[in-house]
């Protein structure tokens, strides 16, 4: 068996967790949902650079975290909460999160 260069083996594989986030802009409320398998990282990510959507809104804080075993899994419900079918699931989620206001 060949190993690739930067290729993870399948017992690396399997103690990988993916999560899926919810960031909360301090000084706006404002939400964004990703997903990442390095949730401080992505979180510095977001709060120190620049350019991207998210640097309009931050500094940001974790809201809200869900456990998956798989990217897929994880990137399915991801793409779920970002749809108009997830409305409902997105808005519980946010709900639960820590220093939710109901936009007016």
């Amino acid at each position: 068996m060949r190993k690739v260069a930067g290729s993870a083996s399948a017992s690396d594989r399997e103690s990988v967790k993916y999560y899926v986030y919810v960031l909360r802009s301090i000084p706006t409320g404002r939400h964004y949902i990703g997903v990442t398998a390095g949730l401080q990282r992505r979180l510095d990510e977001h709060n120190s650079r620049s350019g991207r959507w998210t640097s309009r809104f931050k500094p940001w804080e974790l809201a809200a975290v869900e456990e998956f075993e798989d990217r897929g899994a994880a990137a399915r419900r991801e793409a779920f909460l970002k749809s108009r079918a997830g409305i409902v699931a997105r808005k519980e989620l946010f709900a639960r999160s820590v220093g939710f206001v109901e936009p007016m």
